[in-house]
């Protein structure tokens, strides 16, 4: 697994450990150029090594920012692999005040495309032969500009077309230039930025066809930390959720991972979460065309939505069901 942020105690660290004293093999990339945890992740570092772990410590010049794990497992005669791709810290804090998600999966082709991964980082292989994930700096751009690009072609064919995309921050020149083509070209343009967004309204044209582009910002109780992209393609959606937001750092100089969400109940949540986040209309701030943030105006007698209470509620009324 990867350690970006590391607790300096928790729950996690206590498991790894349990692992190593009941045989396990564990492997830990630990970043040791994270921000604000530099000090704690090397001597959580340590300390595995000492258990008998292998830890391998970040490389100058790129950061792995990723969220990921791996689980080898016999089951029967046989070795399962689990993986996890989430867009939070492995971090006890930061995970009571995040919003955050993660898929936790057995499919065959992300399995093995995380695997990949992990070879990268052990500097066993160098570019890895991606069929699911998308990980920077090797095909997080290109993929993203090319869903772009289909969303721009749809609307040429007369075809609907829609880019819903949740990030902390937006930042990358060349992805604000795409999405100033898009939505010149008639796309419908939804953006959940809770950090710094330098998309501009005066920097779009004039074209008749043009559709302003919806940008919020929730700002509330806990913070706003999920990835999740959205894509009509063509009436076929297609989702991704992981850890880089559209910033440049995160494109091309930070070991990223981001998962394509194929099951189709993931799929229908997340996408329940991204709508009540953009209707929330009490804790949002919109971009209005002035490149200004103004509140989400509402009637007297219109209750508000608080999304991050709302989220909660949706999610405990399905846990219910279960139950």
């Amino acid at each position: 697994m990867t350690i970006y942020r590391m607790a300096k105690t928790s729950v996690l660290s206590d498991a790894l450990l349990k692992a190593l004293e009941n045989g396990k093999k564990v492997t830990l990339f630990v970043e040791a150029q994270a921000r604000f945890d530099e000090k704690n992740n090397i001597k959580w570092g340590r300390i595995f090594e000492e258990k008998g772990a292998k830890v391998i410590f970040s490389v100058p010049n790129i950061k792995v920012h990723s969220k990921i794990l791996m689980i080898d497992r016999k089951e029967g005669d046989e070795t399962c692999s689990y993986a996890y791709i989430g867009t939070g810290n492995f971090n006890a804090k930061t995970a009571r005040i995040y919003c955050d998600h993660g898929l936790f999966t057995v499919h065959e082709k992300i399995t093995n495309d995380l695997k990949q991964v992990f070879e990268v980082l052990e500097r066993k292989l160098i570019i890895p032969k991606l069929k699911k994930l998308m990980v920077s700096p090797f095909t997080t751009r290109m993929t993203f500009m090319n869903l772009i690009q289909n969303e721009i072609d749809a609307t040429k064919r007369g075809e609907k077309a829609c880019i819903t995309a949740k990030m902390n921050s937006l930042e990358d020149k060349e992805m604000i230039s795409a999405l100033y083509r898009a939505c010149e070209a008639g796309v419908e343009v939804r953006l959940l930025v809770r950090g710094f967004c330098c998309f501009l309204y005066d920097s779009l044209g004039k074209e008749k066809e043009l559709v302003y582009p919806f940008i919020t910002s929730i700002v509330d109780r806990f913070l706003e930390h999920g990835r999740i992209y959205l894509f009509e393609n063509g009436g076929k959606e297609k989702m991704y959720m992981g850890s880089a937001d559209w910033m440049t750092r995160n494109l091309d100089r930070r070991i990223e991972v981001l998962t394509p969400i194929l099951d189709d109940k993931v799929f229908t949540e997340l996408k329940e979460i991204l709508n009540l986040q953009l209707n929330d209309t009490a804790k949002a701030r919109v971009l209005d065309d002035a490149n200004t943030n103004k509140r989400v105006k509402t009637s007297e007698n219109e209750p508000a939505i608080r999304s991050q209470y709302a989220i909660y509620e949706y999610l405990k009324a399905k846990i219910d069901e279960k139950s």
